[in-house]
């Protein structure tokens, strides 16, 4: 059989190729079959690059999973678009979201306009920007029955709801909304110490004055809190952006003449709707040391080449690679755990570690 083997392979290259790719996932070492890049030739390539440009999103999902990092952002791998008819919703979470952004923004922007503190809060204005919105979207994305289309609109409607709630006790002053992170039309250079700097890009939802010369951020999100925990303040690098937006948020109003003293106190995100139950997960900016050691250490597992599968297998269950992987974050677990591989991953473990 062993002959038979080896005749078949020769004549089937790509055979003995996966043979060994599935014999090096299944021993101890981390191998390139497992995402390891080894080589002078990555980090010189790394290095190299004349920018790195880099959103807040890129280097969480890096630390949620590196491997689809690698896909999505190294390879450029772009999963096909599938649609999909479906008659018993209408819009997808995304659109969901984009939807009650929208409102949220349009109505902040009108009902402080004058600058006027305390603002005077306006349901009826409110609704009727939730409803103009929502017809908006209808027509562009036709509801596939009226039935649908108005169960999904009071949903919404009441998500606007706990959204005006949590307005009516706000005692901070809006600033800025959708305010994008860049000077002279260029992303921000945000420097982190020691010599390392990054690109940083992004658009914060919100930004309120506390007092003078010191300000909130605010991200909007409306899926479920639960991921956010109270102390877990970064969640082992996939919870980064409060921290980022909070830096960059000071450097652009520095360097655009905004307010040379600006200081960015708490970044918080906001769960403005029936599903979130209007909770606040405020993350007080204090650990700004430990933030720049949690970045540097995801650029340095970059630069060592490591995108092996995600430490949770459980993300891999929503996520559009999971064709390609397979069982392989399953696979890996005792690679993680083993002493032969611990000078390699230690930096990238120590980030999954950070709380």
């Amino acid at each position: 059989m062993r002959d038979r083997q080896s005749f078949i392979e020769s004549v089937y290259p790509s055979l003995r190729q996966g043979r060994l790719a599935l014999e090096a996932r299944g021993s101890s070492q981390v191998t390139e079959h497992d995402g390891y890049i080894a080589g002078d030739e990555w980090a010189d390539y790394w290095k190299g690059r004349d920018e790195r440009t880099l959103s807040a999103s890129q280097l969480e999902k890096y630390a949620e999973c590196p491997m689809r990092y690698f896909f999505q952002y190294v390879l450029r791998i772009r999963v096909k678009d599938q649609v999909t008819f479906d008659r018993t919703s209408w819009l997808k979470p995304n659109e969901r979201g984009s939807l009650l952004h929208e409102v949220y923004r349009r109505y902040m922007t009108e009902v402080s306009a004058s600058k006027v503190m305390p603002i005077t809060h306006d349901h009826a204005r409110l609704l009727r920007i939730a409803e103009e919105t929502i017809l908006l979207y209808a027509e562009r994305i036709p509801a596939p029955s009226p039935h649908v289309f108005e169960r999904e609109r009071q949903a919404m409607l009441r998500d606007v709801d706990v959204f005006y709630r949590m307005e009516l006790q706000a005692k901070t002053a809006p600033r800025f909304f959708e305010q994008e992170l860049i000077v002279d039309g260029q992303p921000l250079h945000l420097e982190l110490g020691e010599d390392m700097a990054i690109t940083l890009r992004g658009i914060v939802d919100r930004i309120d004055q506390v007092a003078p010369h010191q300000y909130r951020i605010i991200d909007y999100k409306t899926g479920s809190p639960r991921s956010y925990k109270e102390n877990g303040v970064f969640a082992g690098g996939t919870q980064l952006q409060h921290a980022l937006y909070a830096m960059g948020t000071e450097l652009w109003m520095r360097q655009t003449g905004v307010d040379s003293d600006a200081k960015v106190l708490e970044a918080s995100y906001v769960f403005p709707s029936e599903r979130g139950h209007g909770q606040v997960i405020a993350r007080p900016q204090t650990e700004r040391n430990r933030v720049t050691a949690v970045i540097r250490g995801i650029l340095l597992s970059m630069e060592q080449g490591l995108f092996i599968p995600a430490s949770n297998p459980a993300v891999c269950r929503y996520c559009d690679y999971a064709a390609v992987c397979g069982e392989h974050a399953e696979m890996m677990a005792h690679k993680r755990k083993d002493e032969a591989n611990s000078e390699l991953l230690h930096t990238l473990l120590e980030v999954e570690n950070i709380e």
